[in-house]
């Protein structure tokens, strides 16, 4: 069970798939997966994207995986070891609240991105909800941001054309931020 699973009354849908849902189509070839965990919305994407390869990336992955058109490694979101220009998205699912320099990281998001390249932002919890905050007290070093902050770091970051998300009858958000 995941950290905010029990947030999820209907179990087909995930604040993943619903934010990936607000994407424009759009060829994609290169995709970045931070915070992937055990690799499952990397499969999400493999199967989504069929052409894309997807690189997943994680603070603790205790042993890298490569097969086919993924790859799964161990990197610091503030000082990535890919090349600048490197993706063609960047997506960051129920991650944002453990990385300890935000804006450090957006700024590395922002370079590895190719120029119309999009970072798209999906959290189970919006910041104000009861349950995400609570959780935010009882976890050590995690932070619950609220819509305006992350939209507010990622302009300074340099993304453009920010679009914001909140789901209907959930404290589920979503933000996607164009690399110009």
């Amino acid at each position: 069970m995941g950290l905010f699973d029990f947030l999820q009354p209907n179990k087909n849908e995930k604040p993943s798939t619903w934010g990936l849902s607000l994407l424009k189509p759009k060829a994609l070839d290169q995709i970045l997966v931070l915070g992937c965990d055990k690799g499952k919305n990397v499969l999400t994407l493999l199967e989504t994207y069929q052409n894309a390869n997807v690189t997943g990336v994680d603070g603790v992955v205790k042993q890298p995986e490569e097969k086919g058109r993924y790859r799964i490694i161990q990197e610091n979101f503030a000082d990535m070891s890919f090349a600048t220009k490197s993706f063609d998205i960047a997506c960051a699912f129920d991650s944002i609240y453990f990385w300890t320099d935000i804006d450090k990281c957006f700024r590395e998001i922002y370079r590895v991105l190719k120029k119309g390249g999009s970072f798209i932002i999906c959290n189970e919890t919006d910041g104000k909800d009861l349950t995400g905050r609570s959780y935010q007290m009882m976890i050590q070093n995690m932070k619950a941001y609220q819509m305006e902050e992350i939209e507010r770091q990622l302009k300074k970051a340099g993304f453009k054309n920010i679009q914001t998300y909140h789901h209907e009858t959930k404290p589920w958000i979503t933000l996607i931020g164009e690399k110009q």
